[in-house]
């Protein structure tokens, strides 16, 4: 019995001892495991409340205690998908499926994976994935949407289209639609467009996109401003702060020609973000159908500040630099353009008309015969050509230029008038008012027809017909002051007062013009009012200061007024810049 006993202790102790060594790694497990779950659970409440990075460190402790599991290389996948480390994310995908095979037959690995792929611009391999989706899951709806966005992305719309079409007959979503609408748009089938746009707003009518991308397919491609502002408006009310439906509001407003209202809705977009490219570019152009040109100016400044790669801004820039008579500035924003669009003959005719304003014609020659050389056809750049000439006297050459466009554009009526003008330098008086005559028969309602062919009558002395084309000038457009200049001269010897009226509407309309002070002072003059006349001829001189001719007549009114000593200062000045007069009544009346 006590051998039995004491076998029976020995047996137990051996068993126990056993049971021990044998027991050891069960338990180390299960507390690994419990430290392994433990940290599963902080990475998924981390991830669940965006903490995306501590997530991530998390999974990592997790694997760092047991890599053998798949599941958690696929869960750090996900959290670092959503950090958006995508290359990481692909690593551990790779790493999931090599430990567990298992995931080459899974639909959700390949569809989550898609996402990691596309996000770093592989829509290649995205477009893979979601193959080997389809076949696990061939009713996917978002395999085949998602499918249809990337091949979308690659510019492979048809196909795009088809997938869509294939997740729209599965089930109708409105995002589905939406893309669907959008390629549609792009090949140009616009009605087909408008109808998924219509679908996609009735499954969802709070999505301020759906009725934004509408506004712009009835605003650009359909030509329906009405319909375009209706759905802007709308998606501004889904979508108060969103700058992009301001920007389109902006926009389209410009092109109604509301540009108050444009004003009004760029001003929004630019109080919510202070100012991006596209409001102040739009809010720029508002200016200028305002004609507040320095205001315009100021905005598309800004605009190029932030984004200088829009070379027609330049020239936009360039066109409104010219408005405000800054024509170097001006020709400095049309070589920008031209840089980059060498043979744009639109711009190239602008810049050519900016060289001719400055009188820079050597350079504007140079572009009008280019643009000759690359389109004939133009009569516009004869026309310049021809006044170019016609400013440096070479009359001949500028009736070549004349002429080639008068034979290309007969029913201008300035061409005739610039032709008549050279006639007459010409001398060849019948031409000129045969040029004329056929100025006014295309457009009677012309001011500056009736008033060249006045002026032309003047100069041929023939009085009678000048007044009578003059005074048609002026019923036409009471504000040419030249009508009025030129009437007045006719009119001085014979009626003065009528005259001296017509001066004095000159200077109503222009109180720089010189020329029409010295006139009613001269008719003043002849009237004695001498004091009256030194006030004019002061005026004139004021305005054009060194004239020999407004010193003389100074000079001769002092004498009149007993003002001998300031009469010799003036009569002296005058003298020396050539005034023969006035050295001869210096030497009469001046010591």
């Amino acid at each position: 019995m006590k051998f039995r006993n004491k076998a029976f202790k020995i047996l137990t102790i051996i068993s126990l001892v056993t049971l021990s060594i044998n027991s050891r790694p069960v338990y180390g497990n299960i507390i690994l495991n419990r430290q392994v779950d433990n940290l599963i659970r902080q990475a998924e409440d981390n991830f669940d409340k965006n903490n995306y990075s501590k997530a991530i460190k998390f999974y990592t402790d997790a694997i760092g205690r047991d890599s053998s599991r798949a599941n958690l290389y696929l869960k750090r996948a996900e959290a670092y998908q959503a950090f958006g480390n995508n290359k990481k994310a692909l690593n551990d995908y790779k790493k999931a499926i090599e430990i567990d095979s298992s995931y080459s037959k899974s639909y959700d690995f390949f569809f989550d994976r898609s996402f990691s792929h596309a996000d770093l611009g592989d829509y290649e391999s995205a477009i893979q994935d979601l193959n080997k989706a389809i076949v696990l899951k061939p009713r996917s709806l978002y395999a085949y949407s998602n499918r249809g966005l990337y091949k979308q992305r690659l510019s492979n719309y048809k196909s795009a289209i088809d997938d869509y079409t294939k997740s729209i007959d599965i089930f109708p979503t409105s995002d589905s639609l939406y893309w669907r609408a959008r390629l549609k748009e792009e090949l140009g089938d616009y009605e087909e467009a408008l109808v998924d746009y219509n679908e996609a707003i009735k499954i969802n009518p709070s999505d301020s996109d759906n009725f934004n991308s509408r506004g712009v397919l009835y605003r650009r491609n359909l030509k329906n401003y009405l319909m375009a502002f209706e759905d802007f408006k709308k998606a501004h009310e889904l979508n108060p702060e969103k700058t992009t439906i301001l920007n389109n509001l902006c926009d389209l407003e410009n092109e109604r020609e509301n540009h108050e209202s444009a004003i009004l809705f760029c001003n929004k977009s630019i109080g919510i973000n202070g100012g991006d490219y596209s409001n102040l570019f739009f809010r720029s152009q508002a200016y200028f159908g305002l004609e507040k040109y320095k205001l315009a100016l100021k905005d598309i400044n800004s605009a190029i500040e932030l984004n200088n790669k829009n070379e027609s801004d330049f020239a936009f820039r360039a066109f409104l630099k010219a408005i405000l008579n800054d024509t170097n500035g001006a020709i400095e924003d049309f070589n920008i353009y031209l840089s980059k669009n060498p043979d744009d003959t639109f711009i190239l005719r602008k810049r050519a008309y900016a060289y001719y304003l400055i009188d820079n014609y050597d350079l504007a020659k140079i572009e009008y015969i280019k643009l000759i050389e690359i389109d004939g056809s133009n009569p516009d750049d004869f026309y310049y050509l021809s006044e170019i000439n016609y400013d440096l006297e070479d009359y001949k050459t500028s009736l070549l230029y004349i002429n080639k466009a008068i034979e290309l554009e007969s029913n201008d009526n300035s061409y005739f008038s610039t032709r008549a003008k050279i006639n007459y330098e010409l001398k060849d008086n019948e031409k000129v008012i045969m040029d004329l005559n056929k100025a006014i028969e295309i457009d009677s309602s012309n001011a500056y027809s009736y008033y060249l062919r006045g002026f032309m009558y003047s100069r041929l002395e023939k009085y009678e017909k000048a007044l009578e084309d003059l005074n048609k000038s002026i019923d036409l457009d009471p504000s040419y002051s030249k009508a009025y200049s030129e009437r007045g001269s006719i009119k001085e010897d014979a009626y003065p007062i009528e005259a001296m009226d017509d001066y004095t509407k000159v200077i109503e309309l222009d109180s720089k013009n010189a020329v029409a002070f010295n006139n009613r002072g001269v008719i003043k003059f002849d009237l004695g009012n001498y004091q009256e006349a030194l006030e004019d001829y002061q005026k004139a001189l004021n305005i054009k200061p060194n004239e020999k001719l407004y010193l003389s007549n100074i000079g001769e009114v002092q004498i009149k007024l007993g003002d001998i000593d300031s009469a010799c200062i003036n009569l002296k000045k005058a003298s020396e810049l050539g005034d023969m007069f006035a050295r001869n009544l210096s030497e009469e009346e001046c010591l």
